[in-house]
């Protein structure tokens, strides 16, 4: 399985994701070749749909939901370290028994597919850390606010396809 297909909706923020600065190209020492200098603030979150879900993903076991992509059996594109995440909480609350992984964050490629405003595929980065509570909630970084760019809209539903690291397209 080189890609995974999610389904949800566009959603509301509800972190302190806005506050996180994401590491640029300038910032990191290896990185894709496609990153970006910076990424805009925030992230669009798609709320996963019930049935949304792809069903590759039971077999990566582990954890509940999107959980189970921290095991790296579906590898992302990029790790970054918690350290490299300026105003990174989820590393400042560290949980006593915390894998030394804790706050990390996995990158992987991916498509933003919106039917009713985008004709093609709108490239971006999905990313997640390592100990998230996040179960449902795929957070999608880039380098313009998508929102805004793309006229999205809460409510509005989408597909998120997101790339094996290691792929042509990583």
């Amino acid at each position: 399985m080189n890609s995974l297909t999610f389904k949800g909706q566009i959603a509301s923020g509800g972190g302190s994701f806005s506050k996180m600065v994401i590491p640029g190209r300038d910032s990191l020492k290896e990185f894709p070749a496609n990153w970006p200098l910076a990424f805009a603030s925030g992230s669009l979150n798609v709320q996963i749909t019930p049935d949304g879900m792809p069903t590759e993903l039971k077999a990566l076991g582990g954890g509940h939901g999107l959980q189970r992509l921290e095991a790296g059996r579906f590898p992302p594109c990029l790790q970054i370290k918690h350290s490299q995440i300026k105003n990174n909480r989820l590393s400042k609350h560290r949980p006593i028994n915390a894998p030394p992984q804790f706050g990390d964050a996995q990158v992987w490629t991916a498509e933003l597919i919106v039917n009713s405003v985008a004709p093609t595929p709108i490239l971006c980065w999905v990313m997640r850390r390592i100990g998230a509570s996040y179960k449902d909630i795929l957070e999608i970084i880039s380098d313009v606010n998508l929102k805004e760019k793309h006229r999205l809209t809460d409510g509005m539903i989408v597909s998120v396809v997101i790339h094996k690291g290691k792929s042509a397209s990583c």
